[in-house]
Order: structure tokens, then C-alpha cells, then sequence
């Protein structure tokens, strides 16, 4: 009883009922990311100008692929395998998920690193957003596998029928972005903004590396007993 209330899985009970039961956490983490897009709208607009509003919104763009990549392999490996009982697959589909966004990593990461420029001249136009963005995106390069493994684990968590993990780390990543740019602009300037998304990053992976894992592992021994 205790673990049906812990894990929703659609192939039991009402499906409009379990729908529902992951509607609600999955809409509430998206409301959460607005909530923080508008906060950093207000914080750095305000704080720094529109030249830094115009850099954190096309440095957004960058991000948003590189989830909808991660987020996709999570959903893909977990999914299939979890509703057919097949854990071993799921450990499997891990591995080989992560060896993709490490490669993916390496080749957009290096290019953010080694021609920020560039990069911010394809999107941006004015010297000042680009010096914004090339002074932003490295940062970004460097911790990139923060957000590329973040979404592997956190789809991961949604398909084996965890959506409040990736909720809650939606809420951490909401505060440690907020209170990163709120204590910390004033002191580094613009890059702070950087620094916040990669300390949100490294923190919620932590949270959704954990849930994983031990789901996985128990279902893997329920499995085997």
C-alpha cells in the first residue's frame, strides 16, 4: 500500500485519477520556471540593464535545447522498460543515455568555451549583449553536464512514476537561483546570473541522482526477490 502511494503507475487503477496525479507536480514544476524567469527578468533588468536582460534571454534559448535533448533520452531508455518490468534495461539505457549527453556535452561545451564570441554573434547583434553573452556563456560551457545529466535523471524519475522528485527540485532550483543573483550581483556583477543557474544545476541533480537511484535499486531488488 505504502509503495503504490509513492510510485503512480498508469497500467493500475483509474487512469484519469493517475493522469491527474501527474498533471498537478509536472504543471507546478513549469510554473515554478516561469515564476524564477520572470523573477530573473525583474532582478537583472532592473539590476544591470536591458543589454544583460537581452544576454540571460538568448543564453535561456541555448538552455531550453540542450533540456529538451537530455530530457528526451531520460523519457526514452525509462519509460518502455519500467512499464515492462525490464530494470536491467533501464540501468542499461542510463549508461548509454549519459555516454550521449557526455559527447554532446564535450562538443557544445567546448564551442561555448572556446568561441563564446562567435556563438553570441549568431544570436545577438550590439557589442555590449555580445561581450555580455561571451563573458556568460563560458561559465555555462564549462558546468554544462550539470543540466545535460539534471534532465536525464529528472525525466527518468517522471517515467518510473516520481513526478513530485522533479517538483521539488524545481522548488530548489527556483530559491538557489533567486538567492544566488539577490546576494551575489552586486558583488560579481552579470555573471552571477551564471553562477546561479550552475549552482541550481549541481544541486537539483544531486536530489534527482539520489531519487533514482534508489528507486531503481529497489525496484531491481523487489525484482530479483
Amino acid at each position: 500500500m505504502q509503495q503504490q502511494q509513492q510510485t503512480y503507475n498508469l497500467t493500475e487503477g483509474k487512469v484519469s485519477k493517475l493522469i491527474l496525479k501527474f498533471f498537478f507536480p509536472i504543471f507546478f514544476t513549469n510554473m515554478l520556471q516561469q515564476i524564477y524567469n520572470v523573477a530573473d527578468t525583474v532582478i537583472v533588468g532592473k539590476g544591470l540593464g536591458d543589454n544583460a536582460l537581452a544576454a540571460v534571454g538568448n543564453m535561456s534559448s541555448l538552455t531550453y535545447f540542450v533540456i529538451g535533448f537530455s530530457n528526451g533520452l531520460g523519457v526514452a531508455f525509462t519509460s518502455q522498460n519500467y512499464g515492462a518490468g525490464k530494470y536491467k534495461r533501464i540501468r542499461e539505457g542510463l549508461k548509454v543515455s549519459l555516454i550521449i549527453v557526455t559527447i554532446a556535452y564535450v562538443v557544445l561545451g567546448a564551442a561555448m568555451v572556446l568561441i563564446p564570441r562567435t556563438l553570441a554573434g549568431f544570436m545577438l547583434s550590439g557589442e555590449k549583449p555580445i561581450s555580455l553573452v561571451a563573458e556568460f556563456m563560458p561559465i555555462c560551457g564549462y558546468t554544462l553536464i550539470f543540466i545535460n545529466f539534471l534532465f536525464v535523471y529528472r525525466s527518468g524519475c517522471q517515467a518510473m512514476g516520481h513526478p513530485f522528485v522533479p517538483m521539488l527540485s524545481g522548488v530548489l532550483e527556483m530559491v538557489i537561483r533567486v538567492l544566488v543573483i539577490i546576494f551575489f550581483v552586486s558583488e560579481i556583477g552579470f555573471v552571477a546570473t551564471a553562477w546561479s543557474n550552475t549552482v541550481a544545476w549541481f544541486g537539483a541533480l544531486v536530489l534527482n541522482f539520489v531519487a533514482f537511484e534508489v528507486n531503481l535499486r529497489k525496484k531491481m531488488r523487489e525484482n530479483v526477490g
